[in-house]
């Protein structure tokens, strides 16, 4: 699940999501499939937009939070928006232990040769970073690629039914 900068308006963020969805040869994991102009559908409405939450990480919300993003669900729904529950197959809460594996064992892939004998020179997150990096096994880095791979599958197919992802 890659990260996508913020836009003043959702037109611009329309954009941005356009020029982030583009295939990027120095990622060995960028998918060269057609790319949408998403700002289209920001023009050519014929229907109520079908807004999707992720049930079981809305639940992990703080109550406040929670709260909150229910009201303005309400307020959506009643503007005439549809809301879906959809679960996309897996517990997000693995989510980010296998990002962490695959982050961690890259940059320490990508800095051994600068680092090993130069340790401080880096500041002390980055070292940190790399180091449990070196403390992964192969079978671990291999097994969150995987993970990766089969969660970035699901989820393209569940945010194919809805037009956009709400979440807390």
């Amino acid at each position: 699940l890659d990260r996508a900068a913020a836009a003043s308006d959702v037109y611009k963020r329309q954009i941005l999501v356009t020029v982030l969805a583009g295939y990027d040869p120095r990622d060995a994991d960028s998918i060269s499939d057609k790319v949408s102009n998403y700002t289209l559908a920001l023009h050519h409405r014929d229907r109520a937009p079908i807004i999707g939450i992720l049930g079981h990480y809305f639940e992990l919300a703080e109550a406040d939070v929670r709260t909150r993003t229910e009201s303005a669900l309400r307020t959506l729904e009643a503007a005439g928006a549809e809301i879906r529950v959809i679960d996309p197959g897996f517990e997000i809460t693995e989510v980010l232990p296998n990002q962490w594996i695959i982050q961690t064992s890259e940059a320490a892939a990508s800095y051994q040769s600068f680092y090993v004998g130069d340790e401080d020179s880096f500041q002390a997150s980055t070292r940190s970073m790399i180091d449990a990096g070196f403390k992964h096994s192969g079978v671990a880095y291999a097994n969150a690629r995987e993970f990766r791979k089969k969660t970035r599958a699901a989820l393209a197919e569940s945010l194919s039914q809805i037009d956009v992802l709400l979440s807390p």
